[in-house]
């Protein structure tokens, strides 16, 4: 009972170090571009995740099945986010958008844009192997954590136009429908490989655990 009581706390201070962590983040984030940071995707997964960062700390007798969907959905999230600007924004925009460590860009600029692109993702998934219970992720999981970043792009593709904010270069709401699927079926190529590797990846660490 001691050494569950110690995981607990080991994992509690662990959650809050990162949500600490991210939302040192966020602030810098919010004081470089303004309000209209909220509007983008990586500001709002980021937030999301400081709040179920924080809202797991309390709950001591959590539903692990449950849980695992929310932990399954920000880690493709902050994935999405991450792959989006390293491979896709940089190279359409480069003068908008530079590398997550660039001379040309400000300190602080340099140092949200780590934070919240990438140290976020190497925080939860080293969350994942430490804390979390394995066995759970199935197709499921994947459609689940589609759905906010599906949303999130279908909401800016239909009132894009109307928002007064910078947007990601990749949404295009003149797109004809038949460019906008095709639009779409693109951006979830990468993403999907990247579940399915979760999914494949958690069962592989049930399998391996029983047979140790």
């Amino acid at each position: 009972m001691k050494l569950f009581k110690n995981e607990m706390q080991k994992e509690k201070i662990y959650l809050i170090a990162s949500a600490a962590l991210i939302l040192i983040g966020l602030g810098i984030c919010l004081c470089e571009d303004g309000a209209c940071a909220v509007s983008y995707f990586t500001y709002l997964i980021n937030f999301f995740l400081v709040v179920y960062l924080i809202a797991s700390i309390f709950l001591n007798n959590k539903n692990d099945k449950i849980y695992s969907y929310f932990s399954f959905s920000f880690i493709i999230a902050i994935f999405i986010t991450c792959y989006l600007y390293t491979f896709v924004l940089i190279k359409i925009d480069p003068e908008n958008f530079k590398p997550l460590f660039s001379c040309e860009a400000s300190i602080e600029r340099n140092i949200h844009n780590i934070i919240l692109h990438l140290i976020s993702l190497i925080l939860l998934i080293c969350k994942y192997f430490i804390f979390d219970k394995k066995g759970y992720f199935t197709y499921k999981h994947f459609l689940w954590g589609m759905a906010f970043p599906i949303g999130y792009w279908l909401f800016f593709m239909i009132f894009g136009s109307k928002i007064n904010c910078p947007q990601y270069p990749f949404i295009k709401p003149d797109l004809c429908l038949f460019g906008t699927i095709l639009e779409l079926i693109k951006l979830l190529i990468p993403f999907t490989i990247f579940g399915f590797l979760l999914i494949v990846l958690d069962k592989t660490l049930v399998i391996k655990n029983k047979k140790e």
